[in-house]
This record gives structure tokens, sequence and C-alpha cells, in this order.
């Protein structure tokens, strides 16, 4: 599944692939300074890595 969301920060665009009990998110977060690539994955439910491909501008915040 594909999706777009406009949010007050800037762009979210992500692909979400399931396999098996895998979830796994690739996306993309663009502002007005930054262009971030990530990558998510759980497994069963839990939160298990959190990678930034690529960054390109000055500021990143993460919660």
């Amino acid at each position: 599944m594909y999706y777009t969301r406009y949010t007050p920060s800037g762009l979210f665009s992500c692909c979400i692939i399931q396999v098996r009990n895998v979830l796994r998110v690739f996306g993309v977060l663009i502002t007005k300074k930054n262009k971030v690539l990530f990558y998510h994955q759980s497994e069963n439910q839990e939160f298990r890595s959190y990678f930034i491909i690529q960054k390109r501008g000055i500021v990143l915040g993460l919660r």
C-alpha cells in the first residue's frame, strides 16, 4: 500500500509492505528545509528498528 499525507510540517509519503508477521515501511518526509528517506520495520507489532537512509538539509527532529 502507498500513502501520501500532508502534515503541518510538510509532505509525508510512504510505502507499506507486510510479509507474514513483519511490517516494513519505506518513505520520505519533505519539509521546507529537509528531505529525509527512512526505513522502519516492526515485528509482531513491536518496534524493532528505525534507520535514516539519507538526510538532506540542516536540522532533523525525531521523537
